[in-house]
Protein backbone atom coordinates (compact mmCIF):
# COMPACT_ATOMS: atom_id res chain seq x y z
CA UNK A 1 0.00 0.00 0.00
CA UNK A 2 2.95 1.63 0.69
CA UNK A 3 4.16 2.04 -2.40
CA UNK A 4 0.73 2.60 -4.07
CA UNK A 5 0.42 5.56 -2.30
CA UNK A 6 4.00 7.01 -3.54
CA UNK A 7 3.25 6.06 -7.05
CA UNK A 8 -0.37 8.36 -7.08
CA UNK A 9 1.30 10.90 -5.39
CA UNK A 10 4.16 11.04 -7.92
CA UNK A 11 1.19 10.97 -10.71
CA UNK A 12 -0.61 14.09 -8.87
CA UNK A 13 2.36 16.38 -8.93
CA UNK A 14 3.12 15.46 -12.45
CA UNK A 15 -0.24 16.36 -13.55
CA UNK A 16 -0.05 19.82 -11.94
CA UNK A 17 3.73 20.54 -13.06
CA UNK A 18 2.30 20.52 -16.93
CA UNK A 19 -0.51 22.73 -16.71
CA UNK A 20 -0.83 24.32 -19.99
CA UNK A 21 -2.60 27.91 -20.79
CA UNK A 22 -5.38 29.51 -19.48
CA UNK A 23 -6.64 32.74 -20.30
CA UNK A 24 -5.56 35.75 -18.24
CA UNK A 25 -8.07 38.85 -17.62
CA UNK A 26 -5.46 40.88 -19.21
CA UNK A 27 -5.42 41.08 -23.39
CA UNK A 28 -2.42 42.78 -26.07
CA UNK A 29 -3.17 44.13 -28.85
CA UNK A 30 -1.19 45.52 -31.98
CA UNK A 31 -2.49 47.04 -35.01
CA UNK A 32 -0.27 47.66 -38.39
CA UNK A 33 -0.18 50.94 -39.23
CA UNK A 34 1.58 53.02 -42.13
CA UNK A 35 2.86 56.53 -41.93
CA UNK A 36 4.35 59.19 -43.44
CA UNK A 37 6.13 61.98 -40.82
CA UNK A 38 8.11 64.72 -41.68
CA UNK A 39 10.11 66.79 -39.05
CA UNK A 40 12.72 68.55 -41.23
CA UNK A 41 15.11 66.67 -38.60
CA UNK A 42 17.14 68.76 -36.43
CA UNK A 43 20.57 71.38 -36.23
CA UNK A 44 21.05 74.60 -38.01
CA UNK A 45 19.53 76.25 -41.31
CA UNK A 46 20.05 74.09 -43.88
CA UNK A 47 22.67 75.74 -46.48
CA UNK A 48 24.46 72.25 -48.05
CA UNK A 49 22.53 70.02 -51.06
CA UNK A 50 22.36 67.63 -48.40
CA UNK A 51 19.39 69.08 -46.59
CA UNK A 52 17.36 69.89 -49.76
CA UNK A 53 14.23 67.83 -49.56
CA UNK A 54 12.08 67.80 -52.54
CA UNK A 55 13.19 67.35 -55.81
CA UNK A 56 12.89 70.72 -57.61
CA UNK A 57 15.95 70.36 -59.31
CA UNK A 58 17.06 73.98 -58.96
CA UNK A 59 20.89 73.73 -58.92
CA UNK A 60 23.34 76.15 -60.52
CA UNK A 61 23.33 79.64 -58.77
CA UNK A 62 19.22 79.38 -58.30
CA UNK A 63 18.28 80.00 -55.02
CA UNK A 64 21.88 80.32 -53.84
CA UNK A 65 22.61 76.75 -53.97
CA UNK A 66 25.51 74.96 -55.91
CA UNK A 67 25.09 71.90 -58.32
CA UNK A 68 21.82 69.86 -58.04
CA UNK A 69 20.67 68.16 -55.34
CA UNK A 70 22.55 65.33 -53.90
CA UNK A 71 20.19 63.21 -51.71
CA UNK A 72 16.52 64.83 -51.90
CA UNK A 73 14.00 63.08 -50.44
CA UNK A 74 12.57 59.98 -52.13
CA UNK A 75 8.98 60.63 -53.85
CA UNK A 76 8.71 64.71 -52.79
CA UNK A 77 8.23 67.43 -55.02
CA UNK A 78 7.86 70.87 -54.68
CA UNK A 79 7.07 73.56 -56.92
CA UNK A 80 9.29 76.41 -54.72
CA UNK A 81 12.66 76.62 -55.01
CA UNK A 82 15.10 76.23 -52.14
CA UNK A 83 16.84 79.00 -51.17
CA UNK A 84 20.60 77.66 -49.61
CA UNK A 85 21.40 81.41 -48.26
CA UNK A 86 20.10 84.81 -47.97
CA UNK A 87 16.84 85.91 -47.89
CA UNK A 88 13.72 84.08 -48.99
CA UNK A 89 11.44 85.51 -51.39
CA UNK A 90 8.20 84.95 -53.17
CA UNK A 91 8.08 81.11 -54.41
CA UNK A 92 11.14 79.99 -52.33
CA UNK A 93 11.50 78.10 -49.25
CA UNK A 94 14.12 76.93 -46.78
CA UNK A 95 14.70 74.60 -44.10
CA UNK A 96 15.20 76.84 -41.05
CA UNK A 97 16.20 76.17 -37.00
CA UNK A 98 14.97 79.85 -36.03
CA UNK A 99 12.50 82.34 -37.52
CA UNK A 100 15.30 84.87 -38.60
CA UNK A 101 17.38 81.99 -40.30
CA UNK A 102 15.01 82.87 -43.29
CA UNK A 103 16.04 86.42 -43.73
CA UNK A 104 19.29 86.49 -42.84
CA UNK A 105 19.33 89.28 -40.81
CA UNK A 106 18.18 91.73 -43.01
CA UNK A 107 16.15 94.87 -41.70
CA UNK A 108 13.44 94.89 -43.59
CA UNK A 109 12.57 91.24 -43.02
CA UNK A 110 12.92 91.41 -39.25
CA UNK A 111 10.59 93.82 -38.65
CA UNK A 112 8.37 91.28 -40.87
CA UNK A 113 8.90 88.02 -38.94
CA UNK A 114 9.09 87.21 -35.95
CA UNK A 115 12.11 86.18 -34.05
CA UNK A 116 13.40 83.39 -32.03
CA UNK A 117 9.91 81.20 -33.53
CA UNK A 118 11.06 77.74 -32.67
CA UNK A 119 10.03 74.52 -34.71
CA UNK A 120 6.71 72.49 -33.68
CA UNK A 121 8.46 69.28 -33.03
CA UNK A 122 10.89 70.33 -30.11
CA UNK A 123 10.40 73.77 -29.64
CA UNK A 124 13.80 74.25 -28.48
CA UNK A 125 15.79 76.01 -30.74
CA UNK A 126 17.19 72.67 -32.54
CA UNK A 127 14.69 71.29 -34.67
CA UNK A 128 14.09 72.31 -38.14
CA UNK A 129 10.73 73.56 -39.86
CA UNK A 130 9.82 74.68 -43.40
CA UNK A 131 9.60 78.33 -44.20
CA UNK A 132 7.63 79.25 -46.85
CA UNK A 133 7.27 82.51 -48.71
CA UNK A 134 3.96 82.24 -51.09
CA UNK A 135 3.92 82.57 -54.64
CA UNK A 136 2.18 85.43 -56.18
CA UNK A 137 0.09 82.74 -57.77
CA UNK A 138 -1.62 79.35 -56.04
CA UNK A 139 0.86 76.50 -56.05
CA UNK A 140 1.90 73.08 -54.21
CA UNK A 141 4.83 73.82 -51.96
CA UNK A 142 4.70 70.18 -50.21
CA UNK A 143 3.99 67.01 -51.99
CA UNK A 144 4.85 63.39 -50.66
CA UNK A 145 4.03 59.78 -51.43
CA UNK A 146 3.06 57.38 -48.86
CA UNK A 147 3.05 53.57 -49.97
CA UNK A 148 1.54 50.45 -48.41
CA UNK A 149 -1.95 51.34 -47.17
CA UNK A 150 -4.74 49.62 -46.81
CA UNK A 151 -7.44 50.38 -49.78
CA UNK A 152 -10.22 50.87 -47.43
CA UNK A 153 -9.51 51.60 -43.71
CA UNK A 154 -9.46 55.24 -42.96
CA UNK A 155 -6.46 57.55 -43.52
CA UNK A 156 -5.76 60.66 -41.02
CA UNK A 157 -3.45 64.03 -42.47
CA UNK A 158 -2.21 65.97 -39.83
CA UNK A 159 0.34 68.92 -40.21
CA UNK A 160 1.07 71.94 -38.12
CA UNK A 161 1.39 75.39 -39.50
CA UNK A 162 2.33 79.13 -37.87
CA UNK A 163 1.87 82.50 -39.85
CA UNK A 164 5.39 83.89 -39.53
CA UNK A 165 4.80 87.85 -39.54
CA UNK A 166 4.73 89.68 -36.47
CA UNK A 167 1.42 90.06 -34.76
CA UNK A 168 1.10 93.92 -35.72
CA UNK A 169 1.59 93.43 -39.29
CA UNK A 170 -1.69 93.93 -41.40
CA UNK A 171 -0.71 91.57 -44.58
CA UNK A 172 -2.00 88.35 -46.27
CA UNK A 173 -2.63 85.67 -43.92
CA UNK A 174 -2.08 81.97 -44.81
CA UNK A 175 -4.46 80.27 -46.36
CA UNK A 176 -3.67 76.29 -46.77
CA UNK A 177 -5.28 73.34 -49.01
CA UNK A 178 -4.34 69.75 -48.70
CA UNK A 179 -6.03 67.37 -51.07
CA UNK A 180 -5.29 63.52 -51.08
CA UNK A 181 -4.52 61.81 -54.70
CA UNK A 182 -4.64 57.98 -54.56
CA UNK A 183 -2.11 56.30 -57.38
CA UNK A 184 -1.94 54.90 -59.70
CA UNK A 185 -5.75 55.43 -60.79
CA UNK A 186 -5.00 59.81 -60.13
CA UNK A 187 -8.35 59.95 -57.97
CA UNK A 188 -8.25 62.86 -55.84
CA UNK A 189 -10.00 63.59 -52.53
CA UNK A 190 -10.34 67.25 -50.97
CA UNK A 191 -9.16 67.04 -47.57
CA UNK A 192 -9.30 70.44 -45.83
CA UNK A 193 -8.67 74.26 -46.15
CA UNK A 194 -7.40 75.71 -42.87
CA UNK A 195 -8.82 79.17 -43.86
CA UNK A 196 -7.01 82.40 -43.07
CA UNK A 197 -4.63 81.88 -40.37
CA UNK A 198 -3.53 84.95 -38.08
CA UNK A 199 -0.30 86.26 -36.98
CA UNK A 200 -0.82 85.50 -33.38
CA UNK A 201 2.74 83.68 -33.23
CA UNK A 202 1.57 80.37 -32.33
CA UNK A 203 1.70 76.98 -33.87
CA UNK A 204 -1.95 75.85 -35.26
CA UNK A 205 -2.58 72.31 -36.04
CA UNK A 206 -5.03 70.85 -38.54
CA UNK A 207 -6.10 67.21 -38.70
CA UNK A 208 -8.57 65.41 -40.60
CA UNK A 209 -9.70 61.79 -41.03
CA UNK A 210 -11.19 60.45 -44.36
CA UNK A 211 -12.50 57.30 -46.03
CA UNK A 212 -10.84 56.25 -49.00
CA UNK A 213 -12.83 56.31 -52.44
CA UNK A 214 -15.63 53.62 -52.58
CA UNK A 215 -14.02 50.39 -54.51
CA UNK A 216 -10.89 52.23 -54.23
CA UNK A 217 -8.33 49.60 -54.66
CA UNK A 218 -5.04 51.66 -55.02
CA UNK A 219 -2.36 51.23 -51.87
CA UNK A 220 -0.59 54.48 -52.56
CA UNK A 221 -1.33 57.93 -51.63
CA UNK A 222 0.51 61.50 -52.50
CA UNK A 223 -0.27 64.04 -50.27
CA UNK A 224 -0.34 67.42 -51.83
CA UNK A 225 -0.22 70.91 -49.26
CA UNK A 226 -0.64 74.00 -51.66
CA UNK A 227 -1.71 77.87 -50.93
CA UNK A 228 -5.47 78.21 -51.60
CA UNK A 229 -4.18 82.35 -52.32
CA UNK A 230 -1.20 84.37 -53.78
CA UNK A 231 1.20 85.64 -51.87
CA UNK A 232 3.47 89.14 -52.27
CA UNK A 233 2.58 91.10 -49.18
CA UNK A 234 2.28 88.45 -46.56
CA UNK A 235 1.35 85.13 -47.04
CA UNK A 236 4.66 83.86 -45.31
CA UNK A 237 4.38 80.58 -42.90
CA UNK A 238 6.28 77.77 -41.38
CA UNK A 239 5.27 73.97 -41.98
CA UNK A 240 6.61 71.51 -39.58
CA UNK A 241 5.15 67.80 -38.48
CA UNK A 242 3.46 66.83 -41.36
CA UNK A 243 2.07 63.06 -40.87
CA UNK A 244 -0.61 60.93 -42.89
CA UNK A 245 -1.22 57.62 -40.92
CA UNK A 246 -3.86 54.54 -41.18
CA UNK A 247 -4.72 51.76 -38.66
CA UNK A 248 -4.65 48.70 -40.29
CA UNK A 249 -5.79 45.35 -39.33
CA UNK A 250 -5.46 44.45 -35.60
CA UNK A 251 -4.59 41.04 -33.41
CA UNK A 252 -5.30 40.24 -29.92
CA UNK A 253 -3.56 37.70 -27.87
CA UNK A 254 -4.25 36.86 -24.13
CA UNK A 255 -1.63 36.14 -21.50
CA UNK A 256 -0.56 32.74 -20.31
CA UNK A 257 -0.06 31.20 -17.32
CA UNK A 258 2.13 27.90 -16.79
CA UNK A 259 3.21 25.41 -13.46
CA UNK A 260 6.90 23.41 -13.33
CA UNK A 261 8.53 22.08 -10.50
CA UNK A 262 12.73 22.52 -10.23
CA UNK A 263 14.95 19.83 -12.05
CA UNK A 264 11.75 19.28 -14.79
CA UNK A 265 10.37 20.97 -17.71
CA UNK A 266 6.84 21.95 -18.33
CA UNK A 267 5.20 22.96 -21.83
CA UNK A 268 2.52 25.36 -22.56
CA UNK A 269 0.15 26.31 -25.95
CA UNK A 270 0.93 29.47 -26.13
CA UNK A 271 -1.60 29.92 -29.16
CA UNK A 272 -4.19 28.10 -27.68
CA UNK A 273 -5.92 30.63 -26.20
CA UNK A 274 -5.21 33.45 -28.95
CA UNK A 275 -7.97 33.40 -31.91
CA UNK A 276 -6.16 35.73 -33.90
CA UNK A 277 -3.10 33.28 -34.10
CA UNK A 278 -2.18 29.96 -35.26
CA UNK A 279 0.40 27.85 -36.33
CA UNK A 280 -0.69 28.08 -40.48
CA UNK A 281 -0.99 31.94 -40.02
CA UNK A 282 2.35 33.16 -38.30
CA UNK A 283 5.88 34.11 -39.65
CA UNK A 284 7.15 34.05 -36.28
CA UNK A 285 7.10 33.12 -32.48
CA UNK A 286 10.34 34.13 -30.67
CA UNK A 287 11.36 34.17 -26.87
CA UNK A 288 11.68 38.17 -25.83
CA UNK A 289 12.05 37.94 -22.37
CA UNK A 290 15.28 39.79 -21.94
CA UNK A 291 14.12 42.45 -24.22
CA UNK A 292 11.09 43.07 -22.13
CA UNK A 293 12.65 43.05 -18.48
CA UNK A 294 11.14 39.29 -17.78
CA UNK A 295 12.14 37.79 -14.56
CA UNK A 296 12.54 33.99 -15.89
CA UNK A 297 16.26 32.81 -15.75
CA UNK A 298 16.01 29.46 -17.06
CA UNK A 299 15.74 28.29 -20.29
CA UNK A 300 12.87 29.00 -22.27
CA UNK A 301 12.26 27.67 -25.91
CA UNK A 302 9.75 28.50 -28.78
CA UNK A 303 8.49 26.42 -31.10
CA UNK A 304 6.62 28.04 -34.50
CA UNK A 305 5.86 24.27 -35.56
CA UNK A 306 3.61 23.83 -32.93
CA UNK A 307 2.81 27.55 -30.93
CA UNK A 308 4.42 25.77 -28.09
CA UNK A 309 6.91 27.36 -24.81
CA UNK A 310 9.21 24.91 -23.18
CA UNK A 311 10.61 26.40 -19.63
CA UNK A 312 13.04 24.71 -17.40
CA UNK A 313 13.57 26.85 -14.33
CA UNK A 314 16.68 27.87 -12.47
CA UNK A 315 17.30 26.22 -9.13
CA UNK A 316 16.84 29.88 -7.55
CA UNK A 317 13.95 30.18 -8.67
CA UNK A 318 12.23 27.29 -6.54
CA UNK A 319 9.04 28.43 -4.83
CA UNK A 320 9.18 31.78 -6.74
CA UNK A 321 6.56 33.45 -9.86
CA UNK A 322 8.60 34.19 -13.11
CA UNK A 323 7.88 36.13 -15.81
CA UNK A 324 8.70 35.19 -19.35
CA UNK A 325 7.47 37.43 -22.61
CA UNK A 326 7.19 36.12 -25.95
CA UNK A 327 6.04 37.62 -29.78
CA UNK A 328 3.86 36.28 -32.41
CA UNK A 329 4.14 37.84 -35.94
CA UNK A 330 1.64 37.57 -38.35
CA UNK A 331 2.07 36.22 -41.78
CA UNK A 332 0.17 39.02 -43.42
CA UNK A 333 1.64 41.52 -46.13
CA UNK A 334 2.44 43.95 -43.61
CA UNK A 335 3.09 41.52 -40.39
CA UNK A 336 0.98 42.60 -37.12
CA UNK A 337 3.09 41.34 -33.94
CA UNK A 338 2.13 40.99 -30.71
CA UNK A 339 4.31 40.89 -27.60
CA UNK A 340 2.75 38.03 -24.75
CA UNK A 341 3.60 37.63 -20.95
CA UNK A 342 3.69 34.09 -19.50
CA UNK A 343 3.34 34.09 -15.86
CA UNK A 344 5.40 30.82 -14.44
CA UNK A 345 4.87 28.93 -10.95
CA UNK A 346 8.12 27.28 -9.96
CA UNK A 347 7.58 24.49 -7.34
CA UNK A 348 9.43 22.88 -5.45
CA UNK A 349 11.80 19.73 -7.03
CA UNK A 350 9.81 16.09 -7.22
CA UNK A 351 10.20 13.77 -4.84
CA UNK A 352 12.81 10.99 -6.86
CA UNK A 353 12.65 7.55 -6.65
CA UNK A 354 12.94 5.76 -2.98
CA UNK A 355 14.20 1.69 -3.88
CA UNK A 356 13.92 0.66 -0.52
CA UNK A 357 10.71 2.70 1.03
CA UNK A 358 13.02 3.94 3.81
CA UNK A 359 11.79 7.92 3.37
CA UNK A 360 15.21 8.78 2.00
CA UNK A 361 15.55 9.73 -1.70
CA UNK A 362 18.00 7.20 -3.73
CA UNK A 363 19.89 10.21 -4.66
CA UNK A 364 21.02 11.14 -1.02
CA UNK A 365 20.17 7.59 0.02
CA UNK A 366 24.04 6.05 0.96
CA UNK A 367 21.95 2.49 1.22
CA UNK A 368 19.35 2.27 -1.66
CA UNK A 369 18.50 -0.99 -0.82
CA UNK A 370 19.40 -0.86 3.26
CA UNK A 371 20.75 -4.32 2.71
CA UNK A 372 24.03 -3.18 5.15
CA UNK A 373 26.50 -2.34 2.00
CA UNK A 374 27.18 1.24 1.29
CA UNK A 375 26.04 1.84 -2.46
CA UNK A 376 29.40 3.19 -2.95
CA UNK A 377 31.06 -0.44 -2.49
CA UNK A 378 28.26 -1.69 -4.50
CA UNK A 379 29.56 -0.17 -7.30
CA UNK A 380 32.87 -1.33 -7.91
CA UNK A 381 33.28 -3.06 -11.19
CA UNK A 382 32.84 -7.03 -11.41
CA UNK A 383 29.88 -6.62 -9.09
CA UNK A 384 26.98 -8.57 -10.39
CA UNK A 385 24.55 -5.94 -9.97
CA UNK A 386 23.70 -2.65 -8.31
CA UNK A 387 21.52 -2.67 -5.34
CA UNK A 388 21.41 -6.65 -5.20
CA UNK A 389 22.89 -9.36 -3.39
CA UNK A 390 25.28 -11.75 -4.94
CA UNK A 391 29.08 -13.33 -5.37
CA UNK A 392 32.37 -11.00 -6.29
CA UNK A 393 33.56 -12.79 -9.68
Amino acid sequence: MRLFYICILLIATAMFSSLSAVTNAADNQSCDAHFLKEDFGVGSATNTDKHRFFNNQDGGTNGGCTGVPTSSEPGSSTTYIFKCAGNVFDGEYAIVAHMEDAYNDDPWFSYLYGSGGYDHTTNDGMGRMMFINADTSTGTFYSKDTTGLNPTNPITVSFAVENSLKSHMVRLKPNIEAKAVFLPSNTEVALLTTGEIDNDEQWHVFTHTFNPPAGNTDTQMRLDIKNAAGGGQGNDFVLDDITVSQQGTCKETNNDILAVNVGTTSTVDVLANDPDFDTTNISSLINVTAANSGTAQGIITVDPATGKLTYKPALLEENSTVTAFYEVCSNDPTPVCVVTQVDISVGSALPGPDSDNDGVEDRVDLDDDNDGVLDFNEQCIGFIAQNTTGVWK
